[in-house]
């Protein structure tokens, strides 16, 4: 490690536009070398525990790390996508254009929200510019509540398509995320039929006339929200995706899967749940199929967001091979994800199954709404 003295003060790190590097994959090398920081020095990164580490090192080095006073901190901007149009970026807000798309990135510091100036901005942005499809994502500031009071107060019935997500983050990651209250957004896009979101997600109950497509994952999501979505009422809903997996914290997965399958969707015929293992999937499949609404399904479908024990999850499934289940189909990540083997002996065993890998809206992913 080179000398340094015994203290010193940066006046300025600069993080500039770069490709995000999980702190997993920063060599013990690369931390070594922050002692030998200095004024105006470039240093990539893009992960809220990445700052802690950062901080750590340089005080063991002797050096100062301050987000005010001494040090000014510019937050990395996301690395520009291929096809799209920057449209103005400041300190706390980046808007982005690509053909129908608007992209509006939060920029600040972790753990913060944005303030109502940034997020009237925002909205004013977005009412100039008039896109069909709205990208909202933290880097690392969220809009939040505010952003939901913002957007109460506009029109943005243009708004076809609403995504809340930061891609470049997993879903654990985005557990301080949040755009506040959900409905307030629904309703602030009377028009909107894809609506995305994942983080911190809350939710009043809500009437929409038009929405067809809803897709909310956190880790976890909330019994609240689950209470929400099951007194809401969308007469045109047809997929439903949630995703009920978690590092830390088990969802309610009994409160969801009532949710799902009790929502007033007379029309709802597609749901997908994200699970964390074999025995989730089996849990939320024995009262899927329990459920009185079961009959309005066509298709009920899983994906895992763990390992899989095979030889397990055969047996689980064993289960239900006597089991009526009608017309519907139940899908699961097989021929890409699972062994030979296991497909053909799944696929023996339950006629009813299929490969969701060919349900194209199944998931939580960016890849769901990269088209829309």
């Amino acid at each position: 490690m080179p000398s340094v003295p015994s203290t010193r003060s940066i006046d300025t790190l600069v993080l500039p536009t770069a490709t995000r590097v999980m702190l997993e994959e920063i060599p013990v090398t690369t931390i070594a070398e922050l002692a030998a920081l200095t004024a105006d020095d470039i240093l990539e990164v893009g992960t809220r525990p990445m700052l802690k580490t950062i901080s750590a090192a340089l005080a063991e080095s002797g050096l100062s790390l301050r987000t005010a006073g001494h040090l000014a901190i510019v937050l990395p901007e996301p690395a520009k996508t291929p096809g799209t149009e920057l449209v103005e970026a400041d300190a706390t807000l980046r808007v982005e254009r690509a053909a129908h798309a608007l992209t509006l990135t939060f920029l600040g510091e972790p753990e913060t929200m944005a303030s109502h100036t940034t997020c009237k901005k925002a909205v004013a942005v977005v009412s100039r510019e008039k896109p069909r499809t709205l990208v909202m994502r933290c880097d690392f500031s969220s809009p939040g509540p505010t952003w939901a009071e913002a957007c109460a107060q506009a029109d943005l019935s243009f708004v076809e398509a609403f995504v809340f997500d930061t891609s470049f983050q997993r879903i654990v990651n985005q557990a301080s995320n949040t755009l506040g209250k959900l409905d307030q957004s629904l309703r602030a896009c009377p028009r909107v039929t894809r609506f995305f979101a994942t983080g911190h997600l809350e939710m009043s109950s809500i009437d929409h006339a038009i929405l067809t497509d809803l897709y909310l994952g956190g880790d976890p999501l909330s019994v609240g929200l689950a209470k929400a979505l099951s007194s809401s009422t969308f007469p045109q809903l047809a997929r439903l995706v949630l995703s009920v997996a978690s590092e830390y914290e088990a969802a309610n997965l009994d409160a969801f899967v009532d949710a799902a399958l009790g929502v007033n969707a007379p029309i709802l015929g597609d749901v997908h749940f994200d699970v964390c293992d074999e025995a989730t999937l089996v849990r939320v499949l024995e009262r899927c199929l329990r459920h009185e609404s079961r009959k309005r399904l066509r298709h009920l479908s899983f994906d895992f967001t763990g390992p899989v024990n095979e030889d397990q999850l055969a047996e689980d499934l064993g289960r239900f091979k006597t089991t009526a289940v009608g017309d519907l189909e139940i899908g699961l990540p097989l021929d890409a994800t699972r062994s030979r083997r296991f497909s053909r002996k799944m696929r023996a065993e339950l006629s009813c199954l299929r490969d969701s890998a060919n349900w194209q809206w199944a998931g939580i992913s960016s890849a769901i709404y990269a088209n829309w």
